[in-house]
């Protein structure tokens, strides 16, 4: 009942009661759920809990409290990895790195780049966001991009979905990560706020002042990174309409 609650409170975004109810529903959870006796029906929905908590604070732009829910999930999954199949720890890794890009983090950065690469994202869009969130935070903490740069990042973002796409169909199983509150569009407006700010000279740094003055190159790559995503789930779907044809005959 109380995470059916936060669910219906995210709906009407009231996220302060939503993160509420999700609290209160994995604090109860947690007294029934024991990692060494594994209960699926108990880790999902207890898992599915900290998700929508770090969706609630990411959507209303609190990105402390969504790195604390990403890595509250992150660490259900790897108490669990070796019981279950599923994308939560991939899930949490991903969004902990775009997390510390968002609150420019080099350190976090750092530390979650390298966790995020020794993670199985081959053939998949989870390939795709790896390439981007790594070109992307490279660029902003070292405060350097070149016309010469940029245009290498978005070939290389092209180039691998063009790989993936050649080998659907050819005995690949192409997965999609359930990257569960990725948009590509929070980060261009992320880079606006920036941008904003400086020029107000509100909390202005050293990575603050590289990303407004190159806001639009940063921009660019974004919209180029959601053009080859979106190239590869429509080729993924076309190939998925096509398979349920054959069925059908």
């Amino acid at each position: 009942m109380l995470f059916w609650r936060g669910v219906a409170n995210s709906g009407k975004k009231y996220f302060d009661e939503a993160i509420l109810n999700y609290h209160e529903a994995a604090k109860i959870l947690k007294q029934y759920y024991n990692a060494e006796s594994y209960d699926e029906a108990t880790y999902k929905i207890l898992s599915e809990c900290y998700r929508k908590i770090s969706i609630a604070y990411y959507d209303k732009n609190d990105y402390d409290g969504a790195i604390k829910a990403d890595q509250q999930l992150a660490d259900l999954y790897y108490a669990n990895f070796d019981k279950i199949e599923d994308d939560n720890g991939a899930d949490a890794i991903f969004a902990l790195l775009e997390l510390s890009i968002l609150t420019l983090n080099k350190e976090s950065f750092k530390k979650r780049l390298v966790q995020a690469q020794r993670l199985e994202n081959k053939e998949d869009n989870g390939e795709i966001l790896l390439i981007f969130l790594e070109q992307f935070g490279d660029v902003v903490f070292k405060k350097s991009i070149s016309g010469d740069e940029l245009s290498l990042i978005i070939q290389t973002i092209e180039n691998k979905v063009d790989s993936i796409i050649d080998n659907i169909g050819k005995d690949k199983v192409i997965r999609l990560l359930g990257y569960y509150h990725w948009n590509y569009n929070d980060i261009v407006k992320w880079v606006e706020n920036v941008r904003r700010c400086n020029e107000l000279e509100i909390n202005a740094n050293q990575y603050k002042k590289f990303i407004s003055e190159n806001a639009d190159r940063l921009i660019l790559i974004v919209k180029k990174a959601h053009e080859a995503q979106y190239k590869l789930l429509s080729k993924i779907f076309a190939e998925s309409i096509s398979s349920e044809d054959d069925l059908i005959k």
